[in-house]
Parts: C-alpha cells; structure tokens; sequence
C-alpha cells in the first residue's frame, strides 16, 4: 500500500526507553504474552527457524543490534507512531511482522479511511502473518493475528459473506488454536468470545449453534477468562461490551455501559490502551 498514514493524536507520553520497556514488558503485553525480545531470545527463534533468519534482510549474525532494532519498532508502537513502527517492523523479515501487523491493526481501527483502504491494511496484515505463521508454526502471536486481521477484514465486506467465503471460518480456527496453545491469551479469548457473538447476532442462537458451533455460554467464557487474566485492560471491556449487549438484550447493555464505564477510569501505559480509553468516555452506542 502507498501513501502516507494519517496522523493520530496521541496526548501521553509513552517515550519509553529500552530499560522501561524490559521492566514494564510483561504488563505492556499482557494482552498477548509476547516475549521479551532479548538477544537471547531472537537468536533462539533465528535457530530455531531457518527460515526467520534469512528473511531478515543483509544480517550479519549480530543478534544485539537485531534485539535493539525489534525494541526500537516496539518503542514506537507503544508511543503511538504507528507508521514508523510498520516500517521498522516489516524492515525485519519476519522477525518484525508480529509488531508492523500490530501497528497496523491498531492504525486501522482508529482512523477514518475509506472501506478499500481498510480493506488493504487487513488483508495485508492476515497474509503477513499467514506467512509468519508458516516460517514460525509455534509462534502463538503470528496464528493470533492472522486471525485477527481476518476478523477485521470480515467486517469491512460484512460477516455474511465472510461466512460464506469461509473466512470467518478461517479467522475462528486461528483463534481456536492460539487457545489451545495459551488458554489465558486474552486477546484470542475476547476475539473469540466475539466471534460466537456476532454469528449469533448474524444468524441467531439456533442456526449459530448448529451451523456454526456458537452458544452464549461459549461467548461469555472466553469474555469471563479475558476479564480474569487482564481486568485493567480496556480493550477487554470494549469487546466484552459489544458481545455482551448481543446476547443479552436490554439486560446487556445496561452491563455493556457499565463496562464502558470502567474502561474510561483505568489508566493508559501506551497509546493503543490512551484511544481504547478515549472511546469507552464517549459512552456505549449499541
């Protein structure tokens, strides 16, 4: 895709140093359990996967400056450069994809771009990680997000004709496996218990169950298990929210406000967590 991003306003300041980032990681990436990545860790991913280490274009072997780089990316994700962070990200081969698709998911779901764009900047980030996945296939994070851009890509052409291409197929069978390998991934859980809600409002409980293997009960379990690991995220709030008005009606939105309420009262470590904030003090729009 070309072209420039649009700039989103970020009032924090979340410049974070490299010593930050390592002493504030496990909590900056509660939401997907990430590693840390040392440079110990990028040489065993590098070792591990011959394929990684030559996507990463004219590497010299110097697995220091690599872990520099990979943080340097990251620190701009956290401070809200979204852009930057995609280009430093996709400049890593496949050791930078995890965070140029994250930027990229998070850029997308909080600017106003037209439907194609949005289109192109889900697409891309899916197949990124598709092709991650593929060079990593025990990288939980590559399987999540692949899973995750399909999701979001489903509701720029609408989940009907997602369902019938298969896509949303594919976008649950991510999410299903990135919870069989991490139970406590908080954001498969949300996205999945997301997942169950919007085929129900799609098609209904009975056709959801049947067709589609949904349930209410499956919904608010995987919400209930994302709340439980991380209960100061706010994004948790925002999909359990939206699942949660569906399912339950008038009775649901009360809660879903609720919610929204709760989310606008934490506080933000970075600037992914700053907009989920400023969204829930709008108020919950059914």
């Amino acid at each position: 895709m070309t072209g420039s991003w649009q700039t989103i306003e970020i009032e924090g300041d979340y410049s974070y140093d490299n010593h930050f980032l390592e002493e504030n990681w496990e909590r900056l990436h509660l939401c997907d359990h990430e590693p840390f990545p040392s440079t110990e860790y990028v040489q065993s991913v590098c070792e591990k996967y011959p394929l990684v280490k030559k996507s990463i274009p004219n590497f010299d072997n110097d697995y220091q400056a690599l872990s520099l780089t990979i943080l340097s990316a990251w620190a701009k994700f956290h401070k809200g450069d979204f852009e930057a962070a995609k280009t430093e990200g996709l400049a890593l081969g496949y050791m930078g994809y995890l965070v140029a698709n994250m930027a990229t998911c998070v850029y997308a779901s909080n600017t106003i771009a037209s439907e194609k764009v949005l289109k192109e900047l889900y697409w891309d980030a899916a197949e990124r990680s598709l092709a991650a996945s593929k060079a990593m296939p025990e990288d939980i994070n590559s399987i999540y997000h692949y899973g995750l851009n399909l999701g979001r890509y489903s509701e720029t052409i609408s989940l009907l004709r997602a369902a019938k291409e298969n896509i949303a197929g594919k976008f649950a069978g991510a999410l299903r496996t990135t919870i069989e390998m991490n139970p406590d991934h908080v954001l498969a859980n949300i996205g999945f218990g997301t997942y169950h809600s919007s085929i129900i409002d799609l098609v209904g409980s009975m056709i959801g169950k049947l067709t589609y293997g949904v349930s209410k009960d499956d919904a608010l379990k995987h919400f209930e298990q994302g709340l439980k690991v991380a209960p100061n995220l706010p994004m948790v709030y925002i999909e359990y929210a939206k699942g949660i008005a569906i399912i339950q009606g008038k009775k649901g939105r009360v809660k879903a406000e609720a919610f929204y309420q709760k989310a606008s009262e934490l506080t933000a470590m970075d600037a992914m967590e700053e907009l989920d904030i400023k969204l829930c003090a709008k108020g919950f729009k059914s």
